[in-house]
């Protein structure tokens, strides 16, 4: 006596949608981890890779540069280590803004 095939399908169909199911998963995973990492870097000026403060916003447009800006998060590239990263965009215009604008000394005249 024969057991019934699942849906009518044959054993390796099976084991080919779960295998793709899987890699499917995986790659959500990768993505989903890579934003998480991006959102909660708001506040950590430092390249995440070496740790040194020399970040620029590459000119370079990469594909997956549409995912991350539907989040508010913008490209960075480490200018020591060209590790590539991304972070809020609202922090890293206040960060360049912070950093570019000196304090005005006024001199009181007395």
């Amino acid at each position: 006596m024969d057991l019934p095939h699942p849906f009518g399908l044959r054993f390796r169909y099976i084991a080919l949608a779960m295998a793709m199911g899987g890699v499917l998963a995986v790659y959500l995973i990768y993505w989903i981890s890579r934003l998480v990492q991006a959102v909660t870097m708001a506040g950590v000026p430092n390249c995440p890779s070496c740790g040194l403060m020399h970040a620029s916003q590459p000119a370079d447009k990469s594909r997956s540069d549409w995912l991350f800006a539907y989040f508010h998060c913008a490209p960075h590239k480490c200018s020591v280590c060209r590790f590539r990263y991304y972070r809020p965009a609202s922090a890293a215009m206040r960060e360049t803004a912070a950093s570019t604008l000196a304090p005005i000394e006024s001199k009181d005249p007395a």
